[in-house]
């Protein structure tokens, strides 16, 4: 419990979490032969409750010294409280088998219960299995005499897993309280009364959100365990979506939560870890991690609409978009679709600027359709605002077994972002803006930026949106060991020394602030350390 006084307002509020969860776990083994074989079992109960009560009030008479042990001397109270409750559970099985450390085979069947989905599906199953071929481990290959692969194993896979991010109440209808004000006919008092609405809609058949997944995959070393790593390729589709389905206003709920769409996410992964240099003075090792993703919204309301030819005859049907979220069917979750900066408006250009209600130096916005006005048939697509390809490298040397070096670095490429100062939409930049910010003048031409106060045509809003791939070196580490015949007549066991770069700097063609955070700058920190063991 707390409250607080400031202002002549009195807050006092009240609350208790509680969060109780069991595991329990059950494992086998037994190795007979070639054969071995593995067991686990799982069982899981979760409950969490919350009650909180908070009461306020302000405007104390006759003064607010009345307030801190007398909140209700108050004469503008306001109360609430609520109370959250959520339990779940899961059944988990998994058998692994391997023959000769050649053939293997993974089966696992996970059952999960959650309160907060409808009553007719708070439970789901998933199951999932993998299999591994350890193909350099076969009579055949061993003949083949390719020496520089030392090992080598293929993976496939497939499985399914659940999404439950949905709040605690959202498959039942709720109330919301309001007040009514009405004067009684035979007092002639006002009256304060509550009245109690249905401020969401019920869906008994809300479910988990379900993602199916496909991958095929190589592990392998070689070149005498100098070199190894693995290459995944993969395919999900996830399916249910968790989302809040848009309805018509005529039922009187603007939305129910639901169970709608399917995307679909592809993409390859590659990791290696290499031993460059090795031998008594330097050791030098690297690791390396690639990643491509691409997402493609395949369907969304189940709505279709129909496809006219350039008559107006209807052709065909296809599902309908949702253009008031900008979700597109074959597009991606985060693509950008809006209208397209394309410079300008410069001095010879007046006449036609003034077509848009515009002068030189205004942005010059696409028009598509050329019929000097703006709507959804002028937006087009620029761009993902999610990294497409996200790659990481670490260096490490080691020099006369004492010293040691080492260095990461990461890398975000493939996307866009935006930056609202670029607009110049007002005529204050040295008080409002933090960043360095070109813009048009009658003497300085650019096509780049537009002036101060700058004006978009009548009735849009627009953005300038800018490529924000970029580099880090995110980690620079100096060490040194001390060698024990040194530390003896100091009597210390060890003693090591080490300096800690974090966020050397990075390359963009971002043009403002830190690319990976665009409305700030990560800080440089330098950490210097002592460990010693007496």
């Amino acid at each position: 419990p707390g409250s607080g006084a400031q202002g002549g307002l009195v807050n006092r509020w009240a609350q208790k979490d509680f969060y109780w969860q069991w595991d329990n776990m059950l494992k086998w083994n037994r190795s007979f032969g070639k054969h071995s074989l593995d067991f686990t079992g799982l069982l899981n109960w979760e409950k969490f409750q919350r009650w909180r009560t908070q009461a306020e009030n302000e405007a104390f008479q006759p003064s607010d010294n009345l307030g801190f042990h007398g909140i209700e001397f108050g004469t503008v109270p306001n109360v609430g409280s609520n109370d959250i409750y959520r339990t779940g559970a899961a059944m988990m099985a998994r058998l692994h088998y391997s023959f000769a450390d050649r053939y293997l085979i993974t089966a696992t069947v996970r059952r999960d219960g959650y309160s907060a989905f409808g009553q007719e599906n708070p439970w789901a199953t998933f199951p999932s299995v993998a299999l591994g071929w350890g193909f350099t481990e076969e009579p055949f290959f061993k003949n083949l005499n390719v020496n520089w692969l030392d090992y080598a194993k293929l993976r496939l896979s497939y499985g399914e897993n659940g999404n439950r991010s949905v709040g605690e109440y959202a498959a039942l209808m709720q109330l919301r309280a309001m007040k009514y004000l009405y004067i009684d006919q035979k007092t002639g008092e006002l009256v304060n009364a509550n009245t109690f609405y249905c401020n969401s809609m019920a869906n008994p058949h809300l479910k988990w959100e379900k993602t199916t997944s496909y991958n095929i995959g190589l592990d392998f070393t070689t070149l005498g365990g100098r070199l190894g790593g693995g290459i995944d390729i993969y395919h999900k589709s996830t399916t249910d979506l968790l989302n809040d389905r848009q309805l018509p206003t005529i039922i009187g709920y603007p939305s129910v939560k639901s169970n709608i769409g399917e995307v679909w996410n592809r993409g390859v992964e590659l990791s290696l870890h290499s031993t460059n240099i090795q031998n008594n003075v330097l050791t030098w090792r690297t690791t390396f991690n690639l990643a491509y993703n691409k997402n493609t919204i395949k369907h969304l309301y189940g709505v279709m609409e129909d496809v006219k030819d350039e008559n107006g005859n209807v052709i065909g049907q296809k599902e309908a978009n949702d253009i008031d979220k900008g979700y597109f069917i074959d597009h991606a979750l985060d693509e950008v679709w809006s209208f397209k900066f394309i410079g300008v408006w410069q001095e010879n250009e007046r006449e036609e600027a003034a077509k848009y209600g515009q002068i030189p130096g205004d942005p010059k916005i696409l028009d598509a359709d050329k019929n000097y006005k703006y709507s959804n048939d002028d937006k087009v697509f620029l761009g993902n605002t999610t990294p497409k390809v996200r790659w990481n490298m670490r260096n490490e040397f080691t020099l006369f077994k004492n010293f040691d070096i080492s260095f990461s670095m990461y890398s975000y490429l493939g996307h866009i972002k935006k930056q609202n100062r670029f607009t110049n939409n007002n005529a204050l930049l040295n008080t409002v803006n933090q960043i360095k910010c070109d813009y048009w003048t009658a003497e300085n031409p650019i096509n780049d930026y537009p002036r101060l106060s700058a004006k978009s045509p009548s009735g849009i809003t627009y953005y300038i949106y800018k490529k924000a791939s970029f580099m880090r070196i995110d980690n620079l580490s100096f060490g040194y060991s001390f060698p024990k015949n040194l530390l003896k007549p100091v009597k210390l066991e060890a003693l090591r020394l080490n300096l800690t770069v974090k966020n050397l700097g990075y390359f963009t063609g971002w043009p403002a602030y830190d690319p990976e955070h665009s409305d700030a700058n990560t800080p440089r920190t330098v950490t210097f350390g002592i460990n010693m063991t007496l």
